[in-house]
């Protein structure tokens, strides 16, 4: 995967592809949705390590993602 970075006003932006990902299904042939991959050493750099939970709020053209500590089991 092709990395670019600093394409943007701002330092901490991460220019990513949106690729398609195909799923089987019973009702359909198949289908593609879209797959945006988060990985790398600078995820975990800026606080999300592996095993970890976050929220994912999401509106039109924007995804907000914040990690968040696990509910507690009662």
């Amino acid at each position: 995967m092709k990395k670019i970075t600093k394409t943007t006003e701002n330092q901490n932006a991460r220019i990513l592809k949106i690729y398609p990902q195909y799923f089987k299904r019973r009702y359909q042939k198949h289908v593609n949705l879209p797959l945006i991959r988060l990985c790398g050493r600078w995820v975990e750099r800026i606080g999300f390590k592996i095993g970890g939970h976050v929220q994912v709020v999401y509106e039109s053209g924007r995804i907000i993602i914040t990690k968040v500590r696990p509910a507690r089991k009662k």
